[in-house]
């Protein structure tokens, strides 16, 4: 069966362009020939992708280059076709042709809706012949042999959103493309992300080695958009090689997660800036993102966090800046409340499924920044003032890595200090 995988990149179609431009070949649209022809030997039923075949064909102008493809049935459009399989010959004087060629079953190909995968054992195929002027077409069948053992993927278990997995592969064919992809089952059919998406070459002895970083929540973006959460559904990493396409099930963990608000929390002299401290607790290494929204009575701003990093027994410590506009109500020293929105993905993204997003809500005690300040000169200044210390220079570089305000704010300090 054919997997669609939403729209292809505009790219791919300009780079097929640019090669066929580059080896002089005209880009008017190809017509079947009556008079072209070719067949293919030993025959046309039950091949085996990457086994040779000769492929010879008449019917085309003398000493002219000639591309021989796969490609789906019905097409009439080389650019149809699957550019990956194609190998070049040139034709005799008569506009004959004869030429060894190693047909593929797995094909990945444009059609109206973009990129689509075929199974050549299931899905009607054809070899094409053409010099992009004539074309012609011969329907292949496949044998449905078994896929051999030849791509493994590790990790596959006990994921989390981001990791990296390793895909290897031997015997494969040398110098051709292959394609690693994930794949999840949707209500609407098979869906591939396209982002990430990694293409690599086999290597000249016939081995690959190829990272990709997998996505928790794989997305398809279109008329209308996607998504399939791989902590609940199915999903698989997918290698897509001219010979073979080998499904390897990925699973993810879907993590838990525990919120405390640290208090007091701060308020600026001018009431502009409210700084609260949320300590995010997890079950399995995950990243967090979060929208942190701090209300006190008609004041009220956000604060935007993405990709933060949470593990068991090392909680991401989060500190929640909420800024209010120019002309709001601003904050007060007294009780404010603080609504989290959380996802166990790198990025907050509202339309997600709702198996990624948690909420956790509490009321934190804001005190005059001034107070807290003299709080702390005291602390330093007692028996724990070491430990206090080495407390507030990680909490101070972890607000520098976190907060882009403040990283620039301290930052013309350092500029406005005396050299």
């Amino acid at each position: 069966m054919s997997v669609r995988t939403g729209h292809g990149r505009a790219g791919w179609r300009a780079a097929i362009t640019l090669a066929v431009l580059a080896l002089g070949v005209g880009l008017a649209p190809s017509t079947a020939s009556a008079a072209a022809a070719i067949t293919v030997s030993p025959g046309t039923t039950d091949l085996v992708s990457g086994q040779p075949v000769t492929v010879s064909g008449s019917g085309f102008g003398g000493a002219t280059t000639v591309y021989v493809g796969m490609c789906p049935a019905g097409t009439t459009d080389p650019f149809r076709c699957d550019l990956r399989t194609s190998t070049a010959t040139t034709t005799a004087g008569d506009g004959s042709f004869s030429t060894t060629f190693r047909p593929s079953r797995h094909l990945r190909v444009t059609g109206d809706d973009g990129l689509a995968y075929l199974d050549c054992a299931v899905d009607a195929c054809v070899i094409g012949a053409t010099d992009f002027g004539t074309s012609t077409f011969q329907e292949v069948t496949f044998a449905d042999a078994p896929v051999p053992d030849q791509v493994n993927v590790a990790p596959t278990s006990d994921l989390a959103d981001g990791q990296t997995v390793h895909v290897s592969g031997v015997d494969m064919r040398p110098g051709s493309s292959v394609e690693v992809i994930a794949c999840g089952t949707h209500e609407s059919g098979t869906i591939c992300d396209r982002e990430p998406l990694v293409f690599q070459t086999v290597e000249p002895d016939g081995t690959l080695s190829v990272d990709l970083a997998v996505e928790r929540v794989l997305t398809v973006y279109g008329p209308e958009t996607r998504y399939v959460d791989c902590a609940v559904g199915a999903c698989w990493v997918q290698v897509n090689a001219l010979d073979i396409v080998v499904q390897a099930p990925i699973l993810f963990v879907a993590p838990t997660l525990d919120v405390a608000f640290d208090s007091p929390g701060t308020v600026s002299a001018d009431g502009s800036e409210a700084t609260t401290v949320a300590r995010i607790s997890c079950d399995v290494a995950t990243p967090v993102s979060l929208i942190a929204t701090t209300t006190q009575g008609t004041a009220a701003a956000s604060y935007r966090l993405v990709g933060t990093s949470c593990a068991p027994g090392s909680p991401a410590v989060v500190q929640l800046p909420a800024r209010i506009e120019p002309g709001s109500d601003p904050y007060a020293p007294g009780s404010a409340d603080v609504d989290l929105e959380l996802w166990t993905t790198r990025q907050p993204y509202l339309v997600l499924p709702e198996t990624v997003r948690s909420t956790a809500s509490g009321s934190v005690e804001l005190v005059a920044a001034s107070t807290m300040e003299q709080a702390v000169v005291e602390a330093l200044e007692g028996p724990d003032g070491e430990a206090v210390r080495a407390a507030l220079e990680a909490a101070f570089r972890a607000r520098v890595r976190q907060d882009p305000v403040f990283r620039a704010w301290f930052a013309a300090l350092l500029h406005a200090l005396p050299t």
